[in-house]
């Protein structure tokens, strides 16, 4: 009996997941007619070698501090002539970078072959997100959580732009290290095995991008939220992520990775005190965007919410005054986000089991915890794939509070517990 329910139960579990990726890719599909975007035209000539000589794992290094390269750059046209000498505006993403070369060099020039490699990660990141939210929610919160994550804008940015896929493929990676961590750490019986795996996991999450700190950041928001062990054991079991983000750093380092010169994109490293000076802006707005869907990006405020009678009155103290409206957006998503969030939290919890409370706890505060290294560039819909993870989180107990509601109006008299229960 038992056994033949959980048939059941993983038959509808991959019903469920084949048609949420259908819906996905219908959606997706105009993403097959658009050609190239932005960062894509400097990859191609990369990769073509029409600046130097450059190996597959470097795409992503688009400028070191290199005055003589950048002096030859603006002498071409394919850099401003105002741009600083020692401009720099370099990623450690060696293995996407390996993806976009195949792309430019052994796909089809101008096909839409490259846009089908892009939707065949979303389909894996799909089904490895669906494993992980299942492994940290439980099926029924993950079951709501998905189609959210599917069909949300951040895909479309997965699938449309092809030096954007970067974020997908660190978290494929991410993704499967979290649900492994957590399943390793719930194990009555630690294995080493097991870590070993889970840090190769991280090292290929980090060799696709610096995307994968937004995922480490859910590994740390559930050794703090979750196990009851002593600070010492919680550290050890965090070692292969952090092995790996050290590797990372170091790398990135040793290379001179960053970006300097650049009007928007704030370094952390090269210039903390202008990071810390916007931490809190973007931060906030870009949290309004992932719980709420209230637009990080100022210019796009009024125009998400033009179909819903609104008055654009109401946004002109946002929009107006260039220099002080980041802060005003900053103050308006703050406020409603922390008030609405805070409503559906408080309704939602009675009809959530615990580990369903935790489980949702550790998806918010990590996806929360992940917008901070996301605040080096400015807020911006393509990168918060793996942050919006913690917004499905947030859907799914909103639905549970309705789902909630419905049980107890079916729970009369005339209606016995187990009618309203089925």
């Amino acid at each position: 009996m038992i056994a033949r329910l959980r048939r059941r139960v993983r038959t509808a579990s991959w019903l469920w997941l084949a048609l949420v990726t259908i819906a996905a890719l219908v959606v997706s599909a105009p993403a097959l007619q658009l050609g190239l975007l932005a960062d894509d035209f400097f990859q191609l000539g990369y990769a073509e070698g029409l600046f130097g000589p450059k190996s597959p794992w470097s795409l992503y290094l688009f400028a070191l501090d290199d005055p003589a390269a950048t002096a030859a750059h603006t002498a071409r046209g394919s850099l401003p002539w105002w741009t600083e000498p020692h401009f720099r505006f370099a990623h450690l993403r060696p293995l996407s970078s390996v993806l976009v070369w195949f792309d430019h060099r052994v796909l089809p020039r101008g096909s839409m072959w490259p846009h089908v490699h892009s939707l065949l990660w979303m389909v894996a990141f799909l089904a490895i997100a669906l494993h992980a939210l299942v492994t940290v929610l439980g099926r029924k919160l993950a079951w709501i959580a998905l189609p959210a994550i599917a069909l949300g804008e951040p895909m479309a940015w997965m699938v449309g732009w092809l030096a954007n896929r970067c974020a997908i493929v660190s978290a494929c990676f991410g993704l499967l290290a979290l649900a492994l961590h957590v399943r390793r750490r719930r194990a009555w019986r630690s294995s080493s095995r097991a870590a070993v795996l889970e840090g190769v996991l991280w090292l290929l999450a980090f060799a696709a991008g610096e995307y994968a700190l937004c995922v480490l950041a859910f590994v740390l928001s559930w050794e703090l939220a979750v196990p009851r062990d002593r600070l010492r054991v919680r550290a050890l079991a965090l070692a292969p992520a952090l092995v790996a983000a050290l590797a990372f750093a170091i790398t990135y380092l040793a290379i001179g990775c960053g970006v300097y010169g650049a009007t928007t994109y704030v370094d952390p490293l090269s210039d903390p005190a202008a990071f810390v000076g916007e931490l809190a802006s973007r931060v906030t707005r870009t949290a309004g965007e992932v719980l709420l869907v209230v637009p990080g990006e100022i210019e796009r405020l009024w125009p998400r919410f033009a179909w819903s009678g609104i008055p654009q009155r109401v946004f002109l103290g946002v929009e107006s005054d260039v220099p002080g409206r980041a802060l005003r957006h900053a103050w308006l998503s703050g406020v409603v986000t922390t008030l609405v969030c805070t409503l559906a939290w408080w309704a939602a919890r009675p009809h959530l089991r615990r580990f369903e409370r935790r489980g949702v706890a550790v998806l918010v505060w990590g996806g929360l915890l992940g917008l901070f290294p996301l605040a080096a560039i400015p807020p911006a819909t393509r990168a918060l794939l793996i942050p919006g993870i913690g917004g499905a989180a947030l859907l799914g107990i909103s639905s549970a509070r309705v789902a909630g509601g419905i049980a107890a109006s079916g729970n009369s008299p005339s209606n016995p517990p187990h009618t309203s229960t089925a």
